[in-house]
């Protein structure tokens, strides 16, 4: 986990620990720099703009989240959220889960205007016995106003995953449905719970980018499978060829022909299943 600062422009690492318990629950707390390393006051004031932004956006977030600055260095600190993260929900709990990523994705467009984004991933969202959802992977704060350079194609996903929202929204759409079809035994409502997280996708112009595109193929091949037209281990196939972990590994020179490929599978698996070009 990285934060880079203007000046230097050098990693920080973020580091997550959790130590003794402390009253009434475990203490989370996320290292954002050591004692004494150049930087800190500008991480310190982006940290606190974002969350800021959050706040006033109505993402949740847990109730004692704090910035302390003490002998082990620039810390974010928060009693452990007493939940389940949204990636670890089981299958009898499919309703809650949707009605989850939903408002997920309800935040990601309150967030829009703003220069605030969330991190897609769903294990960043936890889910409590009284199905109040708060957002805990406030760190390294994503920010457009310090987006990165993307210098390669794997940055190039990754920044359109986390900063541009329709990308968002589709990515976290194929990360739900995949979640569905792992969890939801055969002959169970995959249909109805599936469609509601496929909605989540808003569409992408013609001609799309490689990230929408990229993402797009999986919330398809997810789709397809959650409706019967192809098999599990199909849509299944198709994720692991679109595997943001996978695409990191291949060198950079070798990461456009990489997805080209990918890509290219993944239309021909949606054409074959509809006889027609995969829609975006």
């Amino acid at each position: 986990m990285e934060i880079r600062t203007g000046a230097t422009n050098a990693p920080i690492v973020a580091a997550t620990m959790e130590v003794p318990p402390h009253g009434d629950g475990r203490q989370i707390r996320r290292r954002l720099g050591w004692p004494g390393q150049p930087g800190m006051g500008e991480v310190a004031a982006e940290v606190r703009r974002y969350l800021a932004t959050l706040r006033a956006k109505q993402v949740t977030l847990p109730d004692d989240l704090r910035m302390v600055n003490g002998p082990d260095g620039l810390e974010m600190r928060h009693r452990r959220v007493d939940g389940t993260a949204l990636t670890e929900l089981p299958g009898p709990q499919a309703a809650e889960f949707v009605t989850a990523v939903r408002r997920v994705g309800d935040w990601v467009n309150r967030l829009h205007d703003s220069e605030a984004r969330l991190d897609p991933s769903l294990a960043g969202f936890v889910l409590d016995r009284g199905a109040n959802l708060t957002y805990v992977k406030v760190v390294p704060p994503l920010l457009t106003t310090r987006r990165p350079v993307e210098t390669t194609p794997w940055r190039q996903i990754l920044g359109a995953l986390r900063y541009d929202r329709n990308v968002t929204l589709c990515a976290m759409a194929g990360y739900a449905a995949r979640h569905l079809l792992r969890t939801l035994e055969p002959g169970e409502p995959l249909t109805g719970h599936g469609a509601a997280v496929i909605a989540l996708c808003p569409g992408h112009p013609r001609p799309s980018t490689r990230p929408a595109m990229w993402f797009h193929a999986r919330t398809r091949a997810a789709e397809l499978a959650l409706t019967g037209r192809i098999a599990v281990q199909q849509a299944m196939a198709v994720y692991a060829a679109t595997s943001m972990l996978v695409l990191r590994g291949v060198p950079p020179s070798d990461q456009r022909a990489h997805i080209e490929v990918a890509l290219a599978a993944a239309a021909a698996l949606s054409r074959d299943s509809s006889g027609k070009a995969p829609r975006m």
